[in-house]
This record gives structure tokens, C-alpha cells and sequence, in this order.
């Protein structure tokens, strides 16, 4: 993997300069907030071509170990390139993330997440502050559900390839809220609930790389579970994307102290 980027790093010809990160003074300061600097860091631009090594390799390296989440996200990153180039005649309409930056931008609420551009961590989501919380609290739910399993929130990875610095914050933002996602719905991280909640993020968002995961993710299956997918998880789905506003546009850390049960109500979370 990280071969693949470096070799992408040292073919990029493209000249990159700094820029000065904006904290406005109103937020605490140790709030972290996604900056055309930060967006530069990570960045790498890419031809056609080299696109096309990538997208070779992720396919490669995601079949053999279909547990590598970077490389699927990486593949999911760049069918959405793809589908959506002049190349393949995609030139009119609006594609999923200007779509989903779209609804950001048309709420109250996601256009102050678009202008702020609030990141998720361990620096403005302390875990030792989410664990003093009390137990019926969103905060406490959700980091009692990330220490159940292991994870941080500093595990997800930046956006490396998409060009445009907004929409490379929505796909972000996307990627950091999914735990929360997992909380509110109840659901595990086994193979069934993983594709159950794709389903749901698939209808919210109708990114690529949700279709993959959800029409693809079922041949792991057994037969009593693909039938367990199409009898109620999916139809969950559906119901739960009928009752959630759009999901992105929720300022999630401004809840960490609420009860978990009235925001389940509060925003739609069926069972």
C-alpha cells in the first residue's frame, strides 16, 4: 500500500503550496478542522493513467484479502472517478458527492458542517471524557461500542484522490460518521450488519462504493443469511432511510451528553 501511494507521490508533477489553516476563534482550540492545508497533505493528484495502475492494483490486493478496508475504499474512490469523467460521457448532471454536498449546503445544520469542517478524533472526542459520561448517553454508547471493538477514532483514513478539496471533506465526513451510524442502529460489525448498514448508506448517499459493498458483500453470505438480507435487513433499510433525515447533515459531537434512546426517536432509528 503504501509503495503503491509513494510511487504515485514521485510521478505527480504537480506543484503544491502551503496555506495558512483558519480556526475561528469562537470554537475551543483544540477543536481539529479539515483545511485546504490538510487537504494538500494528503493529496495526491493522479493522470488517467495512473489511476488506472491503482484502481489494477486495489482490485488485485482487495480479492486476495477482501478484509483490506483501504483498498476497497480506494477502489470505491475511484469508480466514482470513473463513473463520473468526461471520459465515459458522465459530463451533465450532479454526481454523489456534489449531490450529497448539495443537501449539505440546502440545511441549516450541513452548511455549518460544510463551513467549519469539523474532524473526528481523539483530540476533539476525548475518550476518557465519552467514558466519565453517563451510561444512557450517545458519547458513552458510542465509545463503550468503539472499545467493545477495538477501534479508535483516528483509524480512518484520509482522502487521498479526490481532487476537489470540499467534496474530498464530504467523502470524509461520510467516512468518520459511519461509527455513529453503527450506534444509532444497533448494529454489530459482523459480514450480515455491515451490509445491512451499506444498504442504508447506499440509499442515503448512492455512492459507488456503497453499491459495491452492498450487491457484492452478499456472496460471503450463507444461504440462510442472504435470506435473513433480503427478508429484513434490507427491508430495514428502506423503512429507516424513510424516517432519517439525511444523515450527514446531524452535528453529531454536539449530542455526546444526550440520551441515546431519545436521539434514536429523535432522528428516525427504527428497529
Amino acid at each position: 500500500e503504501h509503495n503503491m501511494f509513494g510511487m504515485l507521490r514521485r510521478i505527480s508533477r504537480r506543484t503544491r503550496t502551503n496555506h495558512q489553516i483558519t480556526i475561528h476563534t469562537k470554537h475551543p482550540k483544540h477543536v481539529v478542522f479539515y483545511s485546504k492545508k490538510s487537504h494538500l497533505k494528503n493529496h495526491i493528484p493522479t493522470t488517467l493513467f495512473q489511476k488506472g495502475i491503482l484502481a489494477v492494483g486495489a482490485s488485485i490486493g482487495a480479492f486476495v484479502d477482501p478484509t483490506r478496508s483501504d483498498l476497497i475504499a480506494v477502489l470505491g474512490i475511484l469508480i466514482y472517478w470513473l463513473l463520473n469523467s468526461d471520459i465515459l460521457g458522465e459530463t451533465t448532471g450532479i454526481v454523489a458527492l456534489d449531490k450529497m454536498r448539495s443537501k449539505m449546503k440546502a440545511d441549516p445544520i450541513g452548511s455549518q458542517i460544510l463551513l467549519e469542517r469539523p474532524l473526528l478524533t481523539t483530540k476533539t472526542l476525548d475518550p476518557e471524557y465519552l467514558r466519565s459520561l453517563n451510561t444512557n448517553t450517545f458519547g458513552r454508547t458510542y465509545i463503550n461500542w468503539m472499545d467493545n471493538y477495538g477501534y479508535s477514532t483516528d483509524d480512518r483514513d484520509p482522502i487521498r484522490f479526490i481532487d476537489d478539496e470540499e467534496l474530498a471533506y464530504v467523502l470524509l465526513r461520510y467516512r468518520q460518521v459511519h461509527d455513529f451510524w453503527h450506534v444509532l442502529s444497533g448494529l454489530p460489525t459482523d459480514v450480515l450488519s455491515e451490509i445491512s448498514l451499506k444498504w442504508l448508506e447506499l440509499l442515503q448517499t448512492g455512492l459507488p462504493v456503497t453499491a459495491l459493498s452492498s450487491l457484492v458483500g452478499p456472496l460471503r453470505l450463507s444461504l440462510p443469511e442472504k435470506k435473513k438480507l433480503l427478508t429484513h435487513h434490507i427491508p430495514w433499510a428502506i423503512k429507516t432511510n424513510n424516517s432519517v433525515p439525511f444523515l450527514l447533515n446531524i452535528y453529531y459531537e454536539k449530542y455526546m451528553e444526550q440520551d441515546i434512546s431519545q436521539l434514536r426517536a429523535k432522528w428516525g432509528f427504527v428497529n
